[in-house]
C-alpha cells in the first residue's frame, strides 16, 4: 500500500469532503477522488460511500483507519527524529496566525527573525482553525487565548503580548 493514498484516506477520514481533503494535502480534487478510487479498487471495498453532505466512512474504512492513523505516526516520528538531529539553522518553518488585524505588533519581529536567518523559509499562513502540530500542519501555531488560561499540557504555549 501506498503511503500516499493513506495520507488520502486520513484526510478524507478528517475533513469529510474531496474539496477539504485536496486543501489539507495541496493537491486537486480529482487527484483526492483518483487515489480513492484507486485504493477501493486494490482493496476490493469501499472505504467512503459518497453522499450529497460529503464522505461517510464506511465499516470497511472503520477498519482500515486505526492501521492508517498508526502508520501515520510512525512516519511522523521518523520526521521528528530526523528534523531534530540537523542543528543547522535552515529549512522551512510553518508558522500559523490569526487574521494579521490583531497581531500587527509581530511583523516587525518576523520580518526581524526573516533577516537574522536567512537560511529559514518562513511559511505563513493566516488562519483561526486548530493546526495539528503532531501531524506538522504547522510547526508554530500563533492563537488568541482568553486571559489566564493556558495551551493543553501537550503543548508548549508562550504569552507574547496581551490585547
Amino acid at each position: 500500500m501506498d503511503w500516499d493514498d493513506l495520507k488520502v484516506f486520513l484526510a478524507l477520514s478528517r475533513k469529510g469532503s474531496a474539496r477539504g481533503a485536496a486543501q489539507q494535502l495541496g493537491v486537486s480534487n480529482s487527484t483526492i477522488t483518483r487515489r480513492l478510487d484507486e485504493m477501493e479498487r486494490r482493496l476490493q471495498a469501499h472505504l467512503f460511500d459518497r453522499t450529497p453532505d460529503g464522505y461517510r466512512m464506511t465499516v470497511a474504512g472503520e477498519q482500515v483507519l486505526p492501521t492508517a492513523e498508526h502508520v501515520e505516526e510512525l512516519v511522523l516520528g521518523v520526521e521528528r527524529k530526523i528534523t531534530g538531529g540537523d542543528q543547522e539553522l535552515q529549512g522551512s518553518i510553518r508558522l500559523t496566525l490569526p487574521p494579521a488585524g490583531s497581531l500587527g505588533f509581530l511583523v516587525s519581529r518576523i520580518a526581524r527573525f526573516a533577516e537574522q536567518y536567512p537560511g529559514i523559509d518562513l511559511e505563513l499562513t493566516s488562519s483561526l482553525d486548530a493546526a495539528d502540530l503532531s501531524r506538522r500542519e504547522a510547526d508554530i501555531a500563533v492563537r488568541v487565548m482568553t486571559a489566564g488560561t493556558n495551551p493543553p499540557e501537550y503543548l508548549i504555549g508562550r504569552h507574547l503580548a496581551s490585547l
